[in-house]
């Protein structure tokens, strides 16, 4: 055992020994010199160009000692400060969820963008995004440092930790020009975002915009934060107090301080596919470098280089909209609100109210000598007021203008829907314009939501009053049976037509008590009682009423037994009914199956709007997209069309 024990040792001591003689001086105390970072690269056959930073020093690289190298070939380099060069735009993604009111958190983040802001240079344009259960523009990105400070004093903390949705809004609201970055502060994990970390990631990469990432605190996912900071060429620091936050915002403002943009021509038989750059300088006298992968594409034609993530020139800036939608869609509402307002008082003198103040000035030259009398005001569904007799009386003059008020009366009256034509069109427009804005607000400014909201104001009412409609048709269809039973039953007692009918009315149940009860009110007034029963089937569109009335209309002309006759018709409403019935019990499935293959698609779609709407908006993106989208709602209509025609079995 002693002999083996003294040859390990042996044998430790010579490997030690060659060791410490083959490793070369100097490397027992390594010391390493700054990072270098690559960001922005813009290849072509014909030019690269690219942004190079310092990103773990405060120093700067002198621009006359940075070189390029392309796949090992040396090129002509050109390196110039960027916000000398092109545009520069940097936004500040800032965590404003509830774990932020822990530990002055939300004070501390305040405290490092605003050194963010004070060492950037004064030609970067900063702006603010703020997420918790959603993420929003708080600032767009702008180089006056008075409205940046007042926005991040405003910063209040809630809801939850949306950092995809911020990702998105934020490489949004940067554009697609200029040299851009974002920084992002979080102190926990993603939760709550309606975009996936598939869209995060695709924005980042298909706008080439660099992403580094603060984790504050130990609550911070720093698995997500490394996947986008990779796909946005930056890096993740970590940070646990408000001393190193407030440094680490600074170093992040002294890179951007320190950048160039280094360009260099390619030569004529350069390289394409993927290759490597490699780009060095001298940062306050010590070397540093960077390598990037980067893909130049083979030309098909030949032309002008690109001129990607220059200034953008005045027919660009023309051509970008000054407004998003939801501006446009509130002011749009403002507006109509104001022409609503306009309209009423120009109407007012039009309403019993409104001529009250001119008739009591008028009524001093009378022989009323100031007792103007007052006509009776008309009330209406909104109330008695100015306003509500304006709107209305307004209403009426467009529906009567259109023809809309005849039809419209009738589905009301059918509907037993106590309103005027003019009273539901207000209504309708109203829901139009609150319904829409009222989701606006509480979804959060999502425009899918909006438009959803928008189109069930639209729809809703009509489908509401076609349901009331076919209820009460319904109902009034089922129960003439008993109402020719009933009429027949007085008929031979000895009653005239229209006691049957008032018998009807007396004994009866809504609806076909209150239509038999507006025929009589037609018949004191001199209507002809089949021209009054008449009319309830046109108003009810009962082709069996309509029948009834033209056998009481033959026998009324050639004689007969009429209660006999209405208990035939009677007894034939009958079979049809169970008939009716029948038909509907075998095809039951069948308008199941038939309401679930036409309303399946619709419903998975708007699921889809609202929770990826990435998925259904990439069709949207290509001429063959919409293609797909026409052709799949003409099939899907041709196949509605289809199933109620199988399914509908008319008696």
């Amino acid at each position: 055992m002693s002999t083996r024990c003294v040859l390990r040792a042996g044998t430790a001591t010579v490997l030690v020994a060659l060791a410490l003689l083959v490793a070369p001086p100097g490397n027992a105390a390594t010391v390493t010199g700054p990072t270098g970072g690559i960001s922005n690269v813009q290849a072509s056959p014909e030019r690269i160009s690219l942004v190079f930073e310092v990103t773990d020093t405060e120093g700067t690289v002198a621009p006359d000692s940075v070189t390029m190298l392309l796949d090992g070939a040396e090129l002509v380099a050109d390196a110039r400060p960027v916000g000398r060069t092109v545009v520069s735009k940097t936004m500040l993604l800032v965590d404003t969820s509830s774990s932020m009111n822990n530990d002055d958190r939300l004070d501390n983040a305040k405290g490092a963008a605003r050194a963010f802001i004070a060492a950037v240079p004064g030609d970067v344009q900063v702006g603010l995004v703020t997420f918790d259960r959603g993420a929003r523009v708080v600032q767009e990105p702008t180089t006056d440092r008075g409205l940046l400070t007042a926005a991040i004093d405003g910063l209040t903390a809630r809801g939850a930790t949306s950092i995809f949705d911020a990702v998105v809004v934020g490489a949004d609201a940067l554009g697609d020009s200029g040299i851009r970055s974002m920084v992002l502060l979080t102190d926990g994990k993603e939760k709550g975002s309606q975009a996936s970390i598939e869209d995060a990631l695709a924005a980042l990469g298909d706008s080439d915009i660099r992403l580094d990432a603060v984790a504050f605190q130990s609550n911070a996912d720093l698995e997500t934060l490394d996947r986008l900071s990779a796909a946005g060429g930056g890096s993740v620091l970590e940070s646990t107090d408000s001393a190193e936050l407030t440094q680490q915002f600074e170093a992040r403002a002294a890179a951007i301080s320190s950048r160039l943009l280094v360009t260099a021509d390619v030569p004529e038989d350069g390289p394409t596919g993927q290759v490597t750059l490699t780009v060095s300088g001298d940062a306050d006298g010590e070397p540093v470098s960077a390598t990037a992968i980067a893909l130049i594409r083979a030309p098909a034609v030949t032309g002008p280089p690109p001129t990607v993530n220059a200034a953008p020139t005045p027919s660009q800036l023309a051509a970008e909209p000054l407004l998003r939608p939801e501006l446009i869609f509130i002011a749009a509402g403002l507006f109509f609100l104001g022409i609503c307002g306009v309209l009423a008082f120009a109407f007012h003198a039009a309403v019993p109210g409104g001529r009250r103040s001119v008739s009591r000035q008028l009524s001093v030259y009378t022989l009323d000598r100031g007792r103007a009398k007052e006509r009776k005001r008309e009330r209406t569904a909104f109330g008695e007021s100015n306003i509500a007799q304006s709107a209305v009386d307004f209403a009426g003059r467009i529906t009567a203008k259109r023809g809309l008020e005849e039809r419209l009366q009738r589905r009301l009256d059918a509907g037993a829907v106590p309103l005027k034509p003019a009273e539901w069109i207000l209504i309708q427009a109203a829901a139009i314009l609150l319904l829409p804005l009222v989701a606006f607000f509480l979804s959060g400014q999502n425009v899918m939501f909006t438009i959803i909201a928008l189109a069930i104001a639209i729809a809703g009412p009509p489908l509401f009053l076609s349901i009331k409609e076919s209820r009460r048709r319904k109902k009034f269809v089922d129960s003439l049976p008993e109402v020719l039973q009933l009429m027949a039953g007085s008929l031979s007692a000895g009653y005239s037509l229209p006691q049957a009918a008032d018998s009807v009315v007396r004994d009866g149940q809504d609806p076909v008590a209150t239509e038999f009860n507006r025929a009589l009110v037609e018949t004191r007034l001199g209507v002809p009682i089949e021209d009054a029963l008449e009319t309830i089937a046109d108003r009810m569109r009962s082709k069996d009423w309509a029948w009834v009335v033209m056998a009481i209309r033959v026998q009324r002309e050639v004689g007969g037994n009429l209660a006999e006759l209405l208990l035939t018709v009677a007894a034939t409403l009958r079979d049809r009914a169970r008939i009716r019935r029948q038909i509907q019990t075998l095809s039951a499935e069948g308008r199941l199956s038939a309401w679930i293959l036409g309303g399946l698609p619709v419903v998975f779609t708007l699921y889809l709007l609202t929770a990826r709407p990435s998925y259904i908006l990439m069709l949207t993106q290509e001429p063959l997209g919409w293609l797909m989208i026409a052709g799949g709602v003409i099939l899907m209509v041709i196949g509605a069309l289809w199933m109620k025609k199988i399914v509908d079995v008319e008696v």
